[in-house]
């Protein structure tokens, strides 16, 4: 940020390896989740008021990097106190956010979680929303993911993982035995498994020391991953290789 002007919150670096800003950055608050859509176009959101100066920009933003411009989605989060944690991409190129917010773009009912139409540019509720299910604060944690039937999977504070399938909410497994029994990420593995990283110490009734472990969508059996205690992942991501990693050691969330 010394060397690169308006290099406010957020800075791409091109392949040449040059570091340059979006417009003119974000003010107000911090970035927590950035996603690339299906039309090249950049989704951000977290904290932040204002994006590139332009209105109604709050918490959850879009930027053209052809352009060089950013635009408003709507008229932005609802509610106080309020913040998007992460942003996902769903197979049809609409955009999926989660976070602690309230009748998104002044939608009713699109309350923690919420879907981005691209084509007719308007919000959309999943559901009747969550009912507060997010745990969502001060940008720590929280990813979700598409499986590969296009069902969406959602961590949050219930004790479990919430799916939805395109009609309903589900929960999927029970965690326990941990002094946060929250779940924090979930990714796609490459063999169409779900894993989720979390406080407790059982999932589904199985034992997790690790604090990962994989739901296979077919017989609904969870697996632990790992058995070394090092702390609670708050984000995982798989590498073309199909290797899993995990960033964000949190001892204190178990």
């Amino acid at each position: 940020q010394l060397s690169v002007p308006n290099a406010n919150g957020i800075v791409v670096r091109s392949p040449e390896g040059v570091w340059h800003a979006l417009g003119t950055g974000v003010s107000g608050g911090s970035v927590f989740a950035i996603a690339e859509g299906l039309d090249g176009v950049y989704y951000v959101g977290g904290s932040f008021t204002l994006a590139g100066g332009v209105s109604n920009t709050k918490f959850i933003a879009k930027y053209d990097p052809v352009a060089d411009a950013w635009s408003a989605m709507g008229s932005g989060a609802g509610g106080t106190g309020v913040e998007v944690n992460d942003i996902q991409i769903a197979p049809n190129g609409d955009v999926w956010i989660i976070g602690s917010f309230t009748d998104m773009g002044g939608v009713s009912g699109a309350d923690d979680v919420a879907r981005w139409d691209v084509v007719a540019e308007t919000w959309n509720t999943v559901g009747s929303g969550t009912s507060g299910y997010i745990v969502g604060t001060n940008g720590f944690g929280l990813q979700s993911c598409f499986g590969t039937d296009g069902s969406f999977y959602m961590p949050g504070s219930s004790n479990s993982v919430k799916r939805w399938d395109g009609s309903t909410w589900t929960s999927i497994g029970t965690i326990a035995g941990g002094g946060s029994n929250v779940s924090f990420a979930c990714a796609l593995g490459p063999n169409g498994e779900i894993y989720v990283s979390h406080g407790g110490t059982t999932v589904g009734g199985v034992a997790s020391p690790a604090h990962v472990s994989r739901w296979n969508v077919s017989t609904n059996i969870w697996t632990a991953v790992g058995s070394t205690d090092l702390g609670v992942p708050l984000s995982l991501v798989f590498d073309s290789a199909g290797t899993l990693y995990g960033t964000g050691n949190a001892p204190s969330l178990i």
